[in-house]
């Protein structure tokens, strides 16, 4: 079956469409004329139903490789953006199911990609995979020293990816993101909020909804993409032709403590009651930030969203007019 937008007869389907990442994804790439399919386990979030007439939903689980077979078959896929991932806190918690779905997961969408003669696999890593280097800022050959299961998990998925790339000419391509924050995981995108990073969530829907608000990590400083620019990373990274490197770091090359952001946070809520306490996370660096130089360069990479209009826009979401 052919559908309107597909690029020559053929599709792209996005793993964990329906999540927080997921679905800005999916409207990336509806901007971009395309019609993606979006196969996750979960179905479309609250905070989804602009897309419901433009994307393909598809109910699938990536440990499932005959549902993930035929999802590809049935839609004519040919290029997959791979997002499923179980998170840093989830993952801590639980090592066994962050092996399941992390690992045992990439290993069925890169074995369906070999039978079924994907075109182009773009798998979203993490800074996390660095540990804690002190090194700044960060290049993609930093050491890599992950000190979370988390961490771990991304840098095996992507030694996977190469080593398919190696022996059976998947291409595949890695995009490492700092801390994603933005809409879509808090209370109003329908779903639980996350730990970790869910702090950059509660920062603003807890003051937005006129609650006070207590966040960790105020001894450290975090390098922030805003959603919507992590998806246009990694829909470059699927789409861009003709790449020398197939790892490439996507930041904005800066940082901010999380006083700073609530002061920001505070120009716009200033009734806002955000109490920092001191503290750093475990997973990632303190202070330093992914030198995103080679995907400016290879993929055209450019953040749109300061902190400042990520806030803007975190609060139209909200319905809160800046």
């Amino acid at each position: 079956m052919v559908f309107k937008g597909k690029r020559n007869g053929m599709a792209i389907m996005v793993t964990g469409g329906n999540g927080f990442v997921g679905k800005q994804v999916l409207r990336e790439l509806v901007r971009r004329g395309e019609i993606p399919i979006s196969y996750d386990i979960e179905p479309p979030a609250e905070d989804m139903s602009d897309l419901l007439s433009a994307v393909r939903f598809v109910q699938g689980d990536v440990l499932n490789i005959a549902e993930v077979l035929q999802a590809i078959k049935r839609h004519d896929i040919n290029q997959i953006i791979h997002l499923v991932s179980l998170l840093t806190v989830a993952s801590q918690e639980d090592p066994a199911n962050a092996h399941r779905v992390n690992v045992a997961g990439m290993v069925n969408i890169l074995e369906a990609a070999r039978l079924m003669d994907i075109r182009r696999i773009a798998y979203s890593s993490s800074l996390a995979v660095y540990g804690k280097t002190e090194e700044n800022p960060i290049t993609e050959d930093t050491r890599k020293e992950p000190i979370s299961f988390y961490g771990a998990t991304k840098l095996f998925c992507e030694h996977l990816g190469i080593t398919y790339r190696q022996r059976f000419g998947i291409d595949f391509v890695a995009v490492r993101w700092p801390v994603v924050w933005g809409p879509g995981r808090g209370k109003r995108s329908g779903k639980p909020m996350a730990y970790g990073a869910g702090k950059f969530s509660d920062i603003i829907e807890k003051p937005a909804r006129g609650e006070s608000v207590t966040v960790q990590g105020g001894s450290q400083r975090y390098e922030l993409i805003y959603v919507k620019d992590a998806a246009l990373s990694i829909v470059l990274a699927l789409f861009e032709e003709g790449l020398k490197h197939f790892v490439f770091n996507a930041g904005t090359e800066s940082t901010i403590s999380l006083q700073e952001l609530a002061e920001i946070i505070k120009r716009y809520l200033p009734q806002a009651v955000i109490r920092i306490e001191e503290g750093c996370d475990y997973a990632v660096p303190t202070r330093s930030w992914l030198d995103s130089s080679r995907s400016k360069i290879e993929l055209g990479f450019q953040p749109r969203f300061s902190v400042e209009h990520g806030v803007e826009d975190y609060l139209a979401y909200l319905g809160i007019e800046p």
